[in-house]
């Protein structure tokens, strides 16, 4: 875990260590403006078209940004620990491109791009073996003018395929062979429209699991310029179902989901905490929709949503896309456009939403497209906005900024997934979080929207609750793991699939484990933690590294007690006269607690200035056992002991969140 992380992990434990509480969450905060940090980048005057990518694109936990420079050269932004990015440039691309998906296609560990736009080839451009360099292959055939593109395990069988959005025919579905190697197939899915008409107009694509049946089911925004009659099969969106064997039927008319309008993008999300999929699908003729889940047919609730005025003022929308950026546990809806306007809708948490006023500091810019990460690594969600103006036309005055959300005092945790039976940036994977808020649904998608990919770790916002009941990850090839009532809270958690960690009772909350106590699971149970080397788990000052005092006991657990130590004899009859017995009585003893551990990583907030030497707490520093002082002395000894444990304790929290 990186520092970051873990200076926010810290403070979770401790509280934990205070005795959790189970709080209702409130309702959402308003954020103050997010801040612009566009000078952190390795390339600031860069200028993206549509096609804007976040994920941790090299396995190091943290968010990186792919972007397309005048929309056809290729660069990279990997966030670094430190907060500041570095930029790698891949170079140009054939022609413009439309739309592009991220994700590991070849299962090598590394994340892939995918690009492609009008007649111009399909781009894979494939990470090397070491995740530092690319190589670029194109494929011509088949020949599409591409929208929206989707990386997802179509058929189930533990690779990533790949679904391309065809604005002026059928949309392509390419079947990975396991290699990375991809071929036409629309055996994977025939995603002809159900009113009979020459399979125009896909332009937004999201594989969701709208029905919870743990199968993916495509949805499919359809548009056709000039198109006018609301019946026209190039316009009338679809909703694919999966029967689970891979047979699709379009119900997006039966569950309510057609509007007849010219769709753009949509996106599917739990906006009410029930643990099912909600819908916005944003259109151009008529006013965009809200609709809530109601048993797997969907209710349009814009007008009671309250939020009809500002989606008249964005007009022409581009992306869409729900989050929960102030970490209140409900999902915010964050919307585009190209006329100049855009909107972060906030979540009230009873199905209505208020619109920030002006939440990015724009100077009066509207935000045509975006993706979103966590591109600080402090648990609430970033943005990245790029300017193009008409659908994907780059604005090289205008070049893409950074904004970072300004946070604020509501706790969350991040999940991150590796499959193992399943693909391995497990897309199409589903997480459950239980608590007092009911249940969060998340699910791993590799392309949304119009052509955007946004972060495969997933976030929850947990308001003020500080315990969670279970964390559920449903994975495509079906396994289920579970970790029930974990001991995880504001940090980042990477879940293997089958969970092959184990997890050791903690009991004297030194972050070290008694390695008798082994369970399995996916996250650590309360009071358990991921190190397996205590020595003795009833006293917080005996673990590994820890410097040896004198008080008979096993500090460093090497098997030998004071060992290196001069200890005199104790004349009231305990092991020795340095402290370590209270009944002594001498005031002027100091704290048998040693400094912080003399090896591993050293927390930097740590104020006890230790060396990490051969000198013990109470030795004097001559490596001997200097027991007592004289006269005033002894005061500045047992402040300098507290000082030292309150050290200690700040490390073993470092510890402990690392685990």
């Amino acid at each position: 875990m990186n520092d970051r992380l873990m200076n926010h992990s810290r403070t979770s434990f401790w509280l934990l260590g205070l005795g959790a509480l189970s709080l209702l969450p409130q309702t959402a905060q308003a954020l103050d403006p997010f801040t612009n940090a566009s000078d952190t980048l390795g390339n600031s005057g860069l200028s993206s078209g549509v096609a804007i990518g976040v994920t941790d694109m090299n396995a190091d936990g943290l968010d990186d940004i792919v972007r397309l420079d005048d929309a056809d050269s290729l660069e990279i932004e990997y966030q670094q620990p430190d907060g500041s990015f570095v930029n790698y440039v891949f170079g140009n691309l054939p022609g413009s491109q439309w739309g592009m998906a991220l994700g590991d296609y070849d299962g090598n560990g590394y994340v892939d791009v995918f690009a492609s736009g009008a007649y111009n080839g399909l781009k894979f451009i494939r990470a090397n073996e070491t995740g530092d360099d690319f190589d670029l292959t194109v494929m011509n055939s088949p020949d599409v003018f591409t929208q929206c593109v989707n990386f997802a395990d179509i058929d189930n069988n533990g690779t990533l395929d790949l679904f391309v959005c065809h604005d002026d025919g059928l949309s392509a579905p390419l079947n990975n062979d396991g290699t990375g190697t991809f071929t036409y197939d629309t055996g994977l899915i025939n995603a002809v429209s159900t009113v009979p008409s020459d399979n125009s107009g896909n332009y937004g694509s999201v594989w969701t699991d709208y029905d919870s049946d743990g199968d993916l089911d495509l949805y499919i925004s359809k548009c056709r310029l000039f198109v006018n009659e609301p019946m026209d099969g190039r316009r009338l969106n679809l909703l694919f179902e999966n029967d689970g064997n891979g047979n699709y039927t379009d119900v997006a008319e039966a569950v309510g989901l057609r509007p007849g309008a010219q769709s753009w993008s949509m996106d599917f999300g739990d906006i009410d905490n029930d643990g099912d999929m909600d819908a916005f699908i944003l259109n151009h003729d008529m006013l965009s929709q809200l609709y809530v889940n109601e048993g797997n047919t969907y209710t349009d609730i814009t007008t009671a949503a309250g939020m009809n005025a500002d989606l008249a003022a964005v007009d022409q929308g581009i992306q869409s896309y729900f989050e929960d950026f102030d970490n209140d546990t409900y999902l915010d809806l964050l919307m585009t456009g190209r006329e100049g306007e855009h909107r972060l809708f906030m979540n009230n948490g009873d199905l209505t939403f208020t619109a920030e006023a002006n939440p990015f500091p724009t100077d009066g810019l509207g935000i045509q497209s975006a993706a979103v990460g966590d591109l600080n690594a402090d648990g609430f969600r970033d943005v990245v906005a790029g300017f193009a103006t008409g659908y994907n036309n780059p604005s090289n005055a205008n070049p893409d900024r950074l904004f970072l959300n300004p946070g604020n005092d509501n706790n969350w945790l991040d999940v991150r997934l590796t499959g193992v039976q399943s693909n391995a940036s497990a897309v199409g994977a589903r997480i459950e979080l239980h608590g007092a808020w009911g249940v969060m649904v998340r699910e791993v998608r590799a392309g949304e929207g119009y052509g955007i990919t946004n972060s495969f770790i997933r976030h929850f916002g947990l308001g003020k609750a500080e315990t969670i009941d279970s964390v559920v990850v449903r994975w495509p090839s079906g396994q289920v793991d579970t970790a029930e009532n974990p001991d995880v809270l504001n940090q980042q958690v990477h879940i293997i699939e089958g969970c092959p960690d184990s997890w050791y009772a903690d009991t004297d909350g030194d972050g070290y484990g008694d390695a008798s106590t082994s369970v399995g699971g996916c996250l650590p149970p309360q009071g358990y933690v991921g190190d397996d080397t205590d020595c003795d788990d009833t006293d917080p000052d005996n673990y590994p590294d820890n410097v040896e005092v004198c008080d008979g006991a096993d500090n460093n657990c090497d098997e030998q007690a004071d060992e290196g130590l001069d200890c005199m004899p104790d004349p009231t009859g305990g092991a020795d006269s340095t402290g370590g017995n209270e009944s002594a009585g001498d005031p002027t003893e100091t704290a048998t607690s040693g400094p912080a551990p003399t090896s591993g990583p050293v927390d930097p907030t740590s104020d006890d200035g230790s060396s990490g030497g051969e000198t013990g707490a109470a030795d004097g520093g001559d490596g001997g056992c200097g027991c007592t002082t004289g006269g005033s002395g002894g005061a500045g000894f047992t402040l300098l002991g507290f000082g030292l444990l309150l050290g200690l304790r700040r490390r073993r929290d470092g510890l402990l969140a690392r685990r």
